[in-house]
């Protein structure tokens, strides 16, 4: 590394030179996607647990979301998150408990490197199912995630969206 710093140095002409840029971009773009903007392993670690919060889902546009209180346990094997959520809905008759299994991992592109989570979501019993996908970010307190979902609704049997926002606490 040295002697490449005294080569530039020497002959700084060169740096300036058409090859000279695109060296040092093709060295920038090297190191700059090597490095981690958030570090993995503490991220995991941030993630797992256990987390509640609000589910506002959307079932055409124009109404007010429908709200959803949520649970889930987060865990970590090897990369891949599984995440085992309790969504309670509350209707005007009755109050029914769903339980969602969703797998996923952080997204390891460039600026989004282990904030951003993506889960695949299913949720299924008998002939009912509902399934989907979901962005959620990591707030850099490391106790938010938040984000949006869109999937097959199974009652609506329509095409869903929303809006996810737990919080990490402590059991």
């Amino acid at each position: 590394m040295i002697n490449i710093l005294n080569l530039i140095y020497r002959n700084k002409e060169w740096l300036f030179s058409g090859f000279g840029i695109v060296f040092f971009t093709i060295i920038i773009k090297y190191f700059y996607s090597s490095i981690a903007l958030y570090n993995f392993k503490k991220n995991s670690n941030l993630i797992r647990g256990f987390w509640r919060g609000k589910v506002y889902q959307i079932h055409e546009m124009g109404q007010s979301p429908i709200e959803f209180l949520i649970t889930c346990k987060i865990t970590n094997i090897k990369g891949k998150f599984r995440a085992e959520s309790k969504i309670w809905i509350e209707d005007s008759h009755e109050k029914t408990e769903e339980t969602m299994i969703a797998t996923g991992q952080f997204v390891k592109e460039r600026f989004v490197r282990e904030r951003i989570l993506k889960f695949d979501y299913f949720i299924g019993k008998n002939e009912i199912v509902q399934f989907g996908q979901m962005l959620l970010e990591l707030h850099a307190n490391g106790s938010e995630l938040s984000g949006f979902f869109t999937g097959f609704g199974a009652t609506s049997e329509k095409l869903l969206a929303g809006y996810i926002k737990i919080k990490k606490y402590d059991t």
